[in-house]
This record gives C-alpha cells, sequence and structure tokens, in this order.
C-alpha cells in the first residue's frame, strides 16, 4: 500500500504535544489542553500529522512516549485519544461512518507505515506484504493465522530485519493491517480472507467502536474499546504488550 499523498508536517514529540508553534497549513489539535504528557522518544519524531488534499487529518504517534522501552496503560491510552483528536469529526466532535472511509484509505488504520519514518537501514519492511510472510506466520501450518501466530511471525520479523524503523510504528502498522484484513472480526486470519484482501474495507472496523450503533463515535466510545483491548495486552508487570495492543485495537 502507497503512503497518501498528503503534505507532511513534522513537529518534535514534546512541542507538538504541548501545543507548540505548528504550521498554518494542518492545525493540530491539542487533545492535553495546555499541558501534555512528559517525554516523547529521544531523538525522534514524536508526533506526525499528514494532511491529505481532502482535509482528513491522520495521525501516528510514538506509544512508547519517554522512550524507556516498556509501555504503561497512560502511555497506551494517551496514544489513542491523540489519534482520535486528529481524525476528522463531525459537528458534533464525532466520528461518522462517511468521514471514516472518505479519509483517503485512513492510512492510520489500514496498516500505513508513517511515510516519514521509512527505514533508514536494513532490508525493505512493510506488514504483512506477501504470502511468503503469511506461510512463515502459520506456525502449525493450518493455513490460518491466529492473533498469537501473527503477532510472533511479525515480531520475529521485525527483529530479524534489523531495521532503524521504531518497533512500535512497526506493530502499529502491522496489527492494523491484520484487523484490517480480518473481515469478520474474530482475530484469526483465514486463508480466504488473506486471499481476498485486495478487496478489504474498514467498515467492520467502524462497527467496533460504534457501541450504540448510532453512527456516530464519541470518544467515550473509542477509549472504551481500547480500555478492553489493554485487558489483553497487559503483561504480567502491568506493563503494555504494544504488539498485543496493536493486534487488537
Amino acid at each position: 500500500m502507497a503512503p497518501p499523498r498528503s503534505r507532511i508536517v513534522i513537529v518534535a514529540g514534546l512541542l507538538a504535544l504541548m501545543g507548540g508553534a505548528a504550521s498554518a497549513q494542518a492545525p493540530i489539535s491539542r487533545p492535553f489542553g495546555d499541558g501534555g504528557p512528559p517525554g516523547g522518544r529521544p531523538g525522534g519524531l514524536g508526533f506526525i500529522v499528514a494532511d491529505s488534499p481532502e482535509g482528513c487529518a491522520q495521525a501516528w504517534i510514538s506509544i512508547d512516549r519517554d522512550g524507556d522501552g516498556p509501555i504503561s496503560r497512560r502511555d497506551a491510552l494517551l496514544t489513542i485519544q491523540s489519534e482520535f483528536a486528529n481524525l476528522p469529526k463531525n459537528a458534533n466532535n464525532n466520528l461518522t461512518e462517511e468521514s471514516w472511509a472518505g479519509c483517503e484509505g485512513n492510512a492510520v488504520f489500514s496498516g500505513e507505515l508513517p511515510p516519514t519514518r521509512t527505514p533508514q537501514a536494513g532490508p525493505s519492511l512493510e506488514p504483512w506484504a506477501d504470502d511468503a510472510a503469511f506461510a512463515a506466520a502459520d506456525a502449525n501450518g493450518d493455513g490460518s493465522l491466529t492473533v498469537e501466530e501473527a503477532v510472533a511471525g511479525e515480531r520475529a520479523r521485525f527483529a530479524a530485519a534489523e531495521t532503524s524503523l521504531p518497533e512500535d510504528d512497526f506493530a502499529r502498522a502491522s496489527g492494523r493491517r491484520f484487523l484490517l484484513y480480518d473481515a469478520d472480526g474474530d482475530r484469526v486470519l483465514t486463508a480466504a480472507e488473506w486471499a481476498d484482501r485486495a478487496n478489504a474495507d474498514i467498515a467492520h472496523r467502524f462497527a467496533r467502536f460504534d457501541f450504540d450503533r448510532s453512527g456516530e463515535v464519541d470518544l467515550d466510545e473509542w477509549v472504551l474499546e481500547a480500555r478492553k483491548v489493554l485487558v489483553s495486552a497487559a503483561n504480567e508487570d502491568g506493563s503494555i504488550d504494544m504488539w498485543r495492543f496493536y493486534y487488537g485495537f
């Protein structure tokens, strides 16, 4: 999947999250008011906004905000709240299926890698790129992938690539492409779903968030789904496994 043709505005992590100066071309929402989470990946790009010709804003935000490795529940919740703030919404400040489906493929949900974070070292890396990636992850050889097989396979592929791409960026893209292809949302990618992946759309993903079937998704519904996923993504020490989080949300 090619990245959307977009104007890219890059703002260093803490500055953008604390509401510092931003490009006039693509105003950045400030989901944290005048404050913001501390840190941001040292030396990295903590916040990227792509403003497409249709005016849809997409955000890729580093889940490992302080760059220390472990992911806290707070890290994860702040990330998904920031993404909600930068998705196109209606006058009620809610997502609609029309805006969701019309934002040039919803790159942030369709398994795209952030367009300015291409690997600077190692081989080309793209989530679920071909049949070989699917077959390598199919540990029991039954022709389908459980979410556990998918996470293990892609995590191993990322580690072997020795790429400079941040792990949370690839985990996000990999998990969201898996969810895109998993058309029935049962967390198993079947051979039929894989074969039909070119026709995958994200309507089923919108329905997951629209709990009251109102045709709109508000922040409460958005966060409720994230909290559900966080339960299954928690490690024994309370930290969050970013791979399992992104393969659920």
